[in-house]
């Protein structure tokens, strides 16, 4: 088990105005949100990159209004028409849009999904904002029904509430309740039930573990729709998931029909099941764990669970001497678990993260 940092890099860098204490707050802002933007197709050789007077840079369709770049959409644009971004920005605002504009024009992708929003006057001009630029298969799942689908079963489950953090990301601050972060680009969600800990047999102390329910979602194509259950033995006033071992996930990238038909049925049965399961039981788990033995030495462990089809026999590897390393038994269940969590936190690859979190939750299930 190892420390997480993916809710304390938000809290180190959120502005307050994507900070929130409950998720009814998150949900009423990003239901606003939704109202004022809509989605629309269009072939990529109607679309044209224009100089702006707003924001430098903008994109017209057949209505001949431009809709503002976001950071984010800009990114997309460049992605689409094989122009470095960092490149782009550097140009001056015509010469930018001729060269986006020659990469669309070369651009392999016939068809471009844009979600668009009508930003009403906020202290500047009311103007149309491009959100995202994707293909046409993307599937959106609004942030806005995920953070209501989670409020109604907090209500059947008061247990679950939120961790206390430092207001507005300032250390040594008031705590405040965080629900999680919600801008432009994704949405985090956090919360976590310390009404029943559970027993870690590893841990001498016998503080005990917390479960927690982190959930990361993107209307914009920034990031997959992540439901991630876990154990901690707490989660500081800076947003740190201390010896954090994530139990089971879905993780489903925005595409094609099945993510529409099973976001809203996965959280409520992953939610109910968690939030089911009595501490006795959790605990009882992972005492077996302990005990169960792999194997009699490394090379047993390792071919057991490449056979099992676990991960790679690198990987394997890396995950034994890792549990090893930190005074966790690695020819034990639970020890596996610990090294391939481990490891799945010191790789740079979302995708092989995700794979490695899922050996880690297979073994834990022998």
């Amino acid at each position: 088990m190892s420390n997480d940092y993916t809710l304390h890099d938000q809290w180190s860098t959120r502005p307050s105005d994507e900070r929130y204490s409950t998720l009814a707050d998150m949900a009423q802002y990003l239901t606003a949100e939704a109202a004022q933007c809509r989605t629309i197709s269009a072939d990529t050789d109607m679309l044209r990159v224009v100089p702006t007077d707003h924001n430098g840079l903008g994109i017209v369709g057949k209505s001949g209004n431009p809709a503002i770049f976001t950071h984010w959409s800009l990114n997309q644009v460049c992605q689409v028409s094989s122009s470095p971004a960092s490149y782009i920005r550097s140009l001056p605002a015509t010469l930018a849009a001729d060269c986006l504009n020659y990469g669309l024009k070369m651009a392999p992708r016939q068809n471009q999904q844009l979600y668009l929003r009508q930003k009403p006057a906020n202290g500047e001009p009311a103007h149309l904002e491009l959100r995202a630029l994707t293909s046409i298969g993307y599937s959106r799942i609004l942030s806005a029904n995920i953070v209501r689908k989670l409020a109604e079963l907090q209500q059947q489950y008061p247990d679950w509430t939120h961790p206390l953090a430092y207001q507005q990301g300032d250390f040594g601050s008031a705590r405040t309740p965080v629900a999680g972060y919600a801008g432009d680009r994704d949405c985090y969600v956090i919360m976590q039930n310390e009404s029943a800990r559970i027993v870690d047999p590893a841990d001498p102390s016998g503080e005990g573990l917390t479960r927690l329910i982190m959930l990361v979602n993107s209307e914009v194509g920034a990031k997959r729709f992540d439901l991630i259950l876990g154990l901690c033995e707490r989660i500081c006033s800076n947003l740190i998931i201390w010896n954090y071992k994530q139990i089971a996930s879905i993780s489903m990238r925005h595409y094609g029909d099945k993510i529409k038909r099973e976001w809203s049925r996965g959280i409520g049965t992953v939610f109910h099941d968690y939030a089911n399961l009595s501490a006795r039981d959790e605990t009882a788990k992972l005492q077996a764990a302990s005990v169960k033995q792999l194997g009699a030495k490394k090379e047993d462990v390792i071919d057991l669970l490449f056979r099992r089809d676990v991960a790679t026999k690198q990987q394997l590897t890396d995950a034994y001497e890792l549990a090893e390393r930190n005074g966790r038994d690695p020819r034990t269940a639970w020890g596996a678990v610990h090294g391939l969590t481990r490891l799945s936190q010191q790789s740079p690859y979302a995708d092989e993260r995700i794979d490695l979190d899922k050996a880690a939750s297979k073994v834990l299930d022998f």
